[in-house]
């Protein structure tokens, strides 16, 4: 069997995303360094980042709301990518039944389920998820 052709290039692919009520709400309390998370008022169940369906019964959501800025890690991955080693965590924003995928600034082997973090928020946050660096232990 032959090897494979390997092609490298860039792709420019422009995009504009509109964020509606509840990513908006999400995206700028980043910016203000909050995590806002939403309450499904028919199942009770809290989604971060704030979602305007429930992801469990699929009832709109009512409300958004501030979380406190700390989770804990459920599970992680360290992965190296062209050189680069990251982790990344699968984290329970305390309060909230859902779970963001974000980085782990943290040694992977000093890592457990269940250990607490909080966020490391960026010098100057803007409304992106970047406002967050990491996530470190608490």
């Amino acid at each position: 069997m032959s090897e494979p052709t390997i092609l490298h290039q860039k792709i420019n692919l422009p995009y504009r995303y509109t964020a509606g009520e509840f990513h908006k709400a999400f995206l700028h309390g980043l910016a203000d360094r909050r995590i806002v998370g939403s309450r499904c008022p028919a199942c009770l169940m809290v989604a971060v980042p704030a979602r305007p369906f429930c992801p469990e019964c699929s009832a709109h959501s009512g409300e958004t709301m501030d979380m406190k800025p700390q989770g804990t890690l459920e599970t992680w991955s360290t992965v190296t990518i062209q050189g680069v080693t990251r982790t990344y965590g699968l984290i329970r924003i305390r309060g909230a039944d859902t779970v963001m995928l974000h980085i782990v600034d943290a040694e992977p082997s000093g890592l457990q389920a269940g250990m607490e973090l909080v966020p490391r928020w960026s010098p100057d946050p803007v409304p992106e998820i970047t406002a967050i660096a990491a996530f470190l232990p608490a």
